[in-house]
């Protein structure tokens, strides 16, 4: 909550995942709150939109304190050599790895039930980073990706019970807690049937990670 603002994020990247980790390390980058998109300035999204993450001390009005998926991709180049997973429960999650390719957006109505995760940037004045030369892809390769909404989706929580959950949180917690047996990918599967089963939410966790990786 309060600690998690965007300084703070970074100095714990760099303190925990970075300078305290080493080669074959497992390494895990977790994110759980609101998510947006802004307009991509430096032309490596299709769609023209960088999608991002939203700290707790981040602005809606010029979007200051925000971390935009070409500033998340350059930490987790940094990880190379461990066994990266980074998970991001929070609106057009999906597309912190990849643009959403001109899709209509879905969007779901709030009730005392369910909270879109979504917050609108308005006079969006970009950070350098922001501006700076593509260099590839959002998220590299070597990165086991998952995401509680595809790119053109926003993400939801639900009160599950007494209390706020992201739903595709919910399905990992749930998941871990009652399978046998844990891997990347039946782990996902179990989060996203919860997500699209069970609360029947308009929204379709995403998972990016090569095949041999997923065991």
């Amino acid at each position: 909550n309060r600690e998690a603002t965007y300084q703070k994020i970074a100095e714990v990247f760099n303190e925990w995942l970075v300078e305290g980790t080493k080669k074959d390390d497992l390494v895990v980058f977790y994110f759980s709150g609101h998510g947006s998109r802004v307009k991509d300035v430096n032309g490596d999204e299709e769609d023209g939109l960088d999608e991002v993450l939203l700290p707790y001390d981040m602005v809606p009005d010029g979007g200051y304190h925000i971390l935009i998926d070409d500033e998340l991709g350059s930490w987790l180049s940094r990880l190379n050599g461990r066994e990266v997973v980074a998970i991001a429960d929070s609106c057009y999650s999906g597309g912190v790895a990849r643009g959403i390719r001109g899709q209509t957006v879905s969007t779901l109505e709030e009730t005392p039930g369910r909270h879109s995760r979504f917050i609108p940037i308005t006079n969006y004045r970009p950070s350098p980073i922001a501006l700076s030369t593509p260099k590839g892809p959002d998220v590299p390769g070597s990165v086991i990706f998952m995401a509680a909404s595809r790119e053109i989706e926003s993400a939801q929580e639900t009160n599950q019970p007494g209390r706020f959950y992201g739903a595709f949180t919910f399905g990992l917690y749930e998941g871990m807690k009652s399978l046998k047996t844990v891997s990347y990918n039946n782990l996902f599967e179990y989060a996203k049937k919860v997500v699209t089963d069970r609360f029947q939410l308009p929204q379709e966790p995403q998972i990016m990670a090569r095949e041999d990786m997923l065991a």
